[in-house]
């Protein structure tokens, strides 16, 4: 069984090329705050993202929830049960690579995400049994949920979905800790047509003198900085 649900178009900007960009569509509100909590293994850099696997805690105004994505994902490994499961995202992510990503989320109680910040609650209490399943079914994680470390959390300024220059972007700010905001740009498309409507994006940025993009993903740029921040603390008591 082959499925592919939709194309996520990415572009990451910071610097002068985030400010010519939130000009052109106009993010000039303050925009819906958010905030996201990541996942890591405690002294060991960014295993987990490294081995593509991406833990996340997200608190909205009006709700939370985790997800486990896998990016890159190995098709051999999404058995029938995930792929039939709808509530499974299969997509492919295009930023300056093409990857797989497989993600499954699930709701959360605030104060479950704020429980697991702070401690009280361990990091297991945020991941359903189901997402418990989909990781070891399909990813890889090497040791216990409850190992890991909580970083952030990294502020985000959501701007939702708007039409610029016949495009459907969605557009957000990222803060992380100790480095400049990220402003990072998706358009979810049909795969049919995909590659089409990214090298117009990517083209028609261009000529409104978008050029500074960053070759890294915001996840990593948003856990290269908060990693950073951690170890500071770290080293400072």
């Amino acid at each position: 069984m082959t499925r592919l649900d939709a194309v996520q178009i990415k572009v990451t900007l910071t610097g002068a090329g985030a400010a010519g960009a939130a000009g052109l569509l106009g993010l000039s509100g303050p925009g819906e705050p958010w905030s996201v909590l990541f996942c890591e293994r405690a002294g060991a850099g960014l295993s987990l993202y490294d081995r593509g696997v991406i833990l996340r805690l997200r608190q909205r105004p009006a709700a939370g929830g985790s997800t486990v994505k896998l990016r890159p994902c190995r098709r051999s490994r999404l058995t029938g049960r995930w792929l039939r499961d709808q509530r499974v995202r299969i997509e492919e992510d295009w930023s300056d690579d093409r990857v797989l990503a497989a993600s499954l989320d699930a709701r959360l109680r605030p104060e479950t995400i704020a429980g697991v910040h702070r401690g009280a609650l361990p990091l297991g209490a945020a991941f359903t049994a189901d997402q418990r399943a989909f990781l070891a079914d399909c990813g890889e994680l090497p040791g216990p949920l409850d190992e890991l470390v909580v970083l952030g959390p990294v502020r985000v300024r959501s701007h939702g979905r708007r039409v610029w220059a016949g495009y459907d972007v969605e557009a957000a700010w990222w803060f992380p800790p100790g480095t400049p905001p990220v402003l990072e740009l998706t358009l979810r498309v049909e795969v049919a047509g995909a590659e089409v409507v990214w090298r117009g994006f990517d083209a028609r940025l261009a000529r409104a003198g978008v050029t500074q993009r960053r070759q890294e993903r915001t996840t990593r740029l948003i856990l290269d900085g908060s990693a950073g921040d951690q170890d500071r603390a770290a080293g400072a008591l």
